[in-house]
């Protein structure tokens, strides 16, 4: 609590700074052709503190978002001629006027240079690998681009109508109002190298794991998987038996390679059986449906069979139709004989067949099924034994995590930096149930690891009632759905999420240096700027995506607690925003008293102050608006958020 409040009062700070050093560009200008100065204030509102010097007021006000300097002569005083005040703002010329105008967004811009110098000078920032990666992580298995052929692992080139740089481009996308995003890319063999390139054009969708945004299907970007060791989950966890190193990547699960912790998931949890099997000679994997036996359409001597096995394996306790088993009929000696024909979640019946993502055989007549998840097997009751109990077939690369490499080479790294034709080996030996095989160079082959259901799975008291609160919560705003459909897909979402199976451990990504110079980094900034404001104006994006001052002060305090490179770059982030936003041409702002004293110069005729100040009042209220919109949708994530 003492920490979090101190990255907020950083934060504050830091915003305070910002504002503080944009009147001051205006103060120091404005002093120098001659103006008079009466107010420089920090905040708006009513002083906490307030000092007079050089005949100017100094003051502080109680509300941090903002502030002023106030020149002799910008407002309307009684019946004073603006344009005969002593040293005020109306009695210089256009030039001066522009140039005081102009001097708070420039100090932004020289804080901005600094402050990216400052981080560049100290070597970049470390950041996670997924945030910079252009590889696939993974893919929402009923998208459209799913369907297209797109895979974990491949390499996205173009996005949207840009170059692809990481899964910022896609949430970009999700909250913009975009019917059709184009998508460019290539399929990539890791053991080969070969690439094959793809190209589509596919309409968004929502998805809730975007954080409420629409995607055409990519979730998540690649990312290092790596073991650390956590006292959130109790040593009994069943992955402590498995032979798992701290340090250790998880790169191989249940015959995939596994190209980001979503992944993962999802490999844990896609409803498949792993098995071994042997067909002539050769062994090799297999992935196949694991459903239950209410689900499969069988004959009565085939249930009859069924009801023999189950006895025999010591099931006889359990209803045969809540058992697991594969949509196959099988000789007692594990020998495949047949299809069976089964339901799918959309209840349709099909027959088993070979998925387009795997590159491991289906089954079929002949094969004998060795091994289950990792674990031999010698007859039919043993396959239905090892089915009712999901364990993970994992392969780790032990080689510790090597230093950080710049951002540019991270996604070569990454695809050359392992030895896929080792891990191929290693795969091609553990297909035969060999158990003095365990490694092959950098890769070892654990023991097959019991998963355990999400609310089941050991874990420390301080993880478990966090765990609690959350469902609890989650249970609630279920609870408050009115619509009957809609609550029970909620409901069944919900339901999957509390009983998914765990490896239970915590989980890295590698970092990566990040590190462009000052003014590649402004042109980023000022680049991503002009997309969202051109966006905004033609209506693209909506205003309540935009960051107001809570949602402002949020994101510098998490900065804060991520280290001082963070909240420098921020800063600089913050303070290049600020000063964009007032050169915009409205009256009210910087930009808007530019625009004015460049008619004036142009026309050699100036604008009546008071004309003025009415083109001001309604960008004023528009203004006030806008601040109390986008703070509403702050305030609304930031509840959402906890």
């Amino acid at each position: 609590m003492g920490i979090g409040f101190l990255y907020l009062l950083l934060a504050i700070i830091g915003i305070g700074f910002l504002i503080f050093i944009h009147e001051l560009g205006h103060y120091l200008v404005a002093r120098f052709v001659g103006m008079r100065v009466e107010v420089f204030s920090v905040g708006l509102g009513r002083p906490i503190k307030q000092w007079t010097h050089n005949r100017v007021v100094w003051q502080i006000g109680w509300i941090p978002f903002g502030g002023y300097v106030k020149i002799a002569g910008m407002e309307k005083e009684g019946k004073k001629d603006l344009m005969r005040v002593e040293g005020g703002f109306y009695t210089k010329g256009p030039l001066a006027r522009i140039a005081v105008a102009f001097a708070g967004p420039l100090a932004n811009f020289i804080f901005a240079v600094f402050a990216f110098s400052i981080i560049w000078g100290m070597g970049g920032r470390e950041q996670p690998f997924s945030q910079h990666t252009k590889l696939v992580g993974f893919v929402d298995t009923a998208s459209p681009l799913y369907k297209s052929g797109v895979r974990p692992g491949d390499v996205l080139t173009y996005y949207g109508g840009h170059a692809y740089r990481g899964l910022q481009d896609v949430r970009y996308t999700g909250i913009a109002d975009i019917a059709r995003v184009g998508i460019q890319g290539y399929h990539l063999n890791y053991l080969t190298g070969e690439e094959q390139p793809f190209s589509f054009v596919l309409s968004p969708y929502f998805d809730k794991r975007m954080e409420g945004t629409s995607t055409v299907g990519i979730v998540a970007s690649a990312n290092y998987v790596i073991y650390k060791p956590s006292t959130f989950f109790q040593k009994s966890s069943p992955i402590q038996e498995s032979g798992i190193q701290a340090e250790d990547r998880v790169v191989w699960v249940d015959g995939e390679t596994v190209f980001s912790s979503l992944h993962l998931v999802h490999l844990l949890n896609d409803g498949y059986a792993f098995l071994q099997i042997k067909r002539g000679d050769q062994y090799r994997f297999a992935r196949v449906p694991r459903i239950t036996f209410a689900d499969l359409r069988v004959e009565d001597a085939e249930i009859a069979a069924f009801v023999d096995w189950q006895y025999e394996a010591g099931l006889a306790n359990s209803r045969l139709k809540s058992l697991a088993f594969i949509p196959y009929f099988l000789s007692y000696q594990g020998v495949v004989q047949a299809p069976l024909n089964y339901f799918n979640h959309d209840f349709e019946t099909v027959l088993p067949r070979k998925e387009a993502e795997t590159l491991y055989s289906a089954l079929q007549p002949g094969d004998q099924i060795v091994g289950v998840d990792g674990m031999a097997v010698q007859s039919v009751t043993d396959i239905l034994t090892r089915l009712q109990k999901r364990h993970a077939s994992v392969i780790v690369e032990r080689k510790g995590v090597s230093k950080a490499v710049s951002w540019k080479e991270a996604d070569f790294q990454f695809i050359h930096g392992t030895n896929w034709q080792d891990l191929r080996r290693l795969v091609t030996k553990a297909a035969v149930l060999d158990n003095n095989v365990t490694a092959v160079g950098d890769f070892v082959y654990l023991k097959p690891v019991a998963l355990l259901p999400m609310k089941d799975f050991p874990m420390s008291a301080e993880l478990k009632s966090k765990q609690t609160i959350a469902l609890d919560k989650e249970r609630k705003a279920i609870g408050n759905i009115n619509n009957v459909e809609e609550k029970a897909r909620a409901l069944s979402a919900f339901n999957r999420y509390e009983n998914r199976l765990m490896l239970g451990i915590s989980l890295l990504d590698k970092t990566v240096i990040y590190n462009p110079s000052p003014w590649q980094q402004c042109l980023l900034v000022l680049k991503d700027m002009r997309r969202t404001l051109g966006d905004l104006f033609t209506g693209k994006v909506a205003p309540k995506y935009l960051s107001g001052p809570v949602g402002i002060i949020h994101v510098m305090q998490s900065s804060w607690s991520l280290g001082f490179k963070e909240a420098l770059f921020w800063l600089g982030f913050i303070s290049l925003n600020l000063g964009v936003m007032n050169l915009l041409p409205i009256p009210v702002l910087d930009g808007g008293h530019i625009c004015f004293g460049v008619v004036e110069f142009f026309t050699r005729r100036r604008l009546h102050p008071k004309t003025m100040q009415r083109l001001v009042l309604p960008f004023v209220a528009l203004l006030v608006f806008f601040f109390l919109y986008v703070t509403f949708y702050d305030i609304k994530r930031f509840i959402h958020f906890w």
